[in-house]
C-alpha cells in the first residue's frame, strides 16, 4: 500500500463518515503511512497475515476502535500509528515485533 500524508490524504478518506470497519486482504504486506487516519466512525480492523508493518498515523484518529490487535507476522509498527485512538481498552503485539515507533 503507498504511503499517504496530511496533505495527500488516501482516497477514502472522503468516506470516513460512513466507513465503519477496514479489512486489509491478503496479499498486502504493508500498510502506508496515514492510511486509515482520521475514520473516526471505524469500531473493526482486520489486517490480513501478509502484512507486515504499519506506517506512521496509520490508525491515527480511530476513536471508535475499542481493540487493537496486529497479526503475529507485524514486525514494525510506525511513529503515532495508533495515534488518538482513544476508545480502545486493549492492545494486542505481535511476537515479532521488532520495531516501534512513538
Amino acid at each position: 500500500m503507498k504511503n499517504f500524508s496530511e496533505s495527500n490524504p488516501a482516497p477514502w478518506k472522503v468516506y470516513a463518515s460512513k466507513i465503519q470497519s477496514v479489512k486489509v486482504e491478503k496479499g498486502v504486506t504493508n500498510v502506508g503511512d496515514y492510511a486509515f487516519d482520521g475514520l473516526t466512525d471505524v469500531t473493526v480492523f482486520t489486517l490480513s497475515d501478509t502484512v507486515r508493518s504499519i506506517g506512521k498515523y496509520a490508525f491515527n484518529g480511530l476513536t471508535k476502535l475499542t481493540e487493537i490487535s496486529v497479526n503475529n507476522f507485524i514486525t514494525s509498527i510506525g511513529d503515532y500509528a495508533f495515534a488518538s485512538c482513544t476508545g480502545a481498552t486493549s492492545l494486542i503485539l505481535s511476537d515479532h515485533l521488532v520495531t516501534i515507533g512513538d
